[in-house]
């Protein structure tokens, strides 16, 4: 089933589709709150708020599986709305990996609709054997499929080279192909406080990029570095090269907008609760309430998205 946020029904003047798509365990509901936004500040965009993957079972089978779910859903409902002509993507943790999987199984879509802002928020996209909050033994992995499944050994990199997570961002095939076709992508991360995928991983950043930092006119307090990384080529591929390195090249040969966020500790309650504030979890009220902090970097992502300005678009 596919859902709509909010009961908005398409259209004409909706041209602008932009898919949320929820992590582990999660719900169409995770990002209301960033929907509600969307929704509010433009007339043309119409939100999909990803349900295929709803459920502790389905996000745990892989992430071909939930990638291949998220692709039938969209085109169910691009059927439905005829005036369509531009995508975007907001993935949400896991929901970010299971786009990057997505796009590449669009080129159908894509040569109707206009791909235009690629988003993800807090996803491990290096994976997760080399960054966890801590420290974890290598040996401890291998056990990660008997508690998330297909997943937990994607993530985890337990098939070595032939990884899922390595085939994502082999610069040859269509998941590649098809990201670099998005006017903007956009990668945001916590600094510290991120007890599931620390900045590391999130934001993919390397000692040999070139970047400079941009100034944004209305970022949220918690966003406390904007960086304009420009494309760097991709080194040879080494056996002797660690994967999430080789990975880390590759998914940066792309121009990326990374943009790092700070909750103070004490906003978290001395916990590591930055995973779940800065999307704004809204997956019932409680929720809402307790991390209605990340609702300012919500805004500020709604801005990205929606935003016409040709300098960014350019970035």
């Amino acid at each position: 089933e596919t859902g709509v946020h909010g009961g908005r029904e398409s259209a004409p003047n909706m041209s602008h589709l932009v898919v949320l798509v929820h992590g582990l365990h999660g719900t169409s509901k995770d990002l209301s709150y960033l929907a509600r936004k969307l929704e509010r500040e433009s007339k043309d965009v119409i939100v999909l708020c990803s349900r295929r993957n709803e459920g502790r079972q389905k996000t745990i089978e892989g992430v071909a599986a939930g990638g291949a779910r998220l692709v039938n859903e969209i085109k169910d409902f691009v059927s439905t709305c005829p005036g369509l002509t531009s995508i975007s993507f907001v993935g949400n943790s896991l929901g970010g990996i299971f786009s990057r999987y997505a796009i590449g199984m669009l080129d159908d879509i894509f040569q109707t609709l206009t791909p235009r802002v690629f988003l993800t928020i807090v996803s491990p996209h290096l994976g997760v054997k080399r960054f966890t909050f801590l420290h974890i033994p290598q040996s401890c992995h291998t056990l990660s499929p008997l508690i998330f499944g297909q997943t937990g050994r994607d993530l985890s990199l337990l098939d070595g080279s032939e990884s899922i997570m390595m085939k994502l961002t082999d610069l040859e095939s269509s998941f590649m192909k098809n990201l670099s076709k998005f006017r903007l992508r956009v990668a945001l991360a916590n600094e510290t406080g991120d007890f599931m995928v620390p900045l590391q991983t999130a934001a993919f950043f390397s000692s040999n990029l070139t970047h400079s930092r941009v100034q944004e006119p209305s970022h949220s307090r918690f966003v406390t570095s904007v960086i304009s990384h420009k494309p760097t080529p991709a080194p040879a591929f080494s056996n002797r090269m660690l994967l999430e390195d080789v990975m880390a090249a590759r998914l940066n040969t792309l121009p990326w907008l990374k943009v790092v966020v700070t909750f103070p500790y004490t906003t978290n309650w001395f916990l590591p609760l930055s995973h779940n504030r800065i999307c704004a979890l809204s997956r019932n009220c409680v929720l809402e309430w307790l991390f209605r902090d990340g609702q300012e970097v919500m805004d500020f992502a709604a801005e990205l998205v929606i935003s016409d300005d040709e300098r960014r678009a350019a970035l």
